[in-house]
């Protein structure tokens, strides 16, 4: 079995979505803000990549390009710093989507 790269031991309570695809491995998460993350590693990647998603009331989501985090999706991660990124969003203010 391959390690999931894409699999944060810290927040895998907060796992929506685990899927593999013709060798690129991805995780979503979702956080009670509305706030997640789209996880990707592997072909046409850069490395371990993170863009952060917010979902709507009906459940779909789209990735987010206004946080503070990012305006863009994070490329070449560790795992490290995964999980400092998905506390970052963890702790981001819903607002009115909540």
């Amino acid at each position: 079995m391959t390690k999931r790269i894409v699999d944060s031991k810290k927040y895998d309570s907060f796992i929506d979505v685990r899927a593999d695809e013709g060798g690129l491995q991805r995780t979503r998460y979702k956080f009670e803000n509305s706030f997640g993350a789209s996880v990707i590693y592997g072909p046409g990647s850069f490395g371990l990549e993170l863009a952060v998603i917010r979902y709507n009331k009906d459940g779909s989501w789209d990735i987010d390009y206004s946080t503070d985090i990012t305006d863009d999706v994070v490329g070449r991660l560790t795992p490290d710093e995964l999980d400092n990124l998905l506390g970052r969003i963890q702790a981001l203010d819903g607002g009115d989507n909540e």
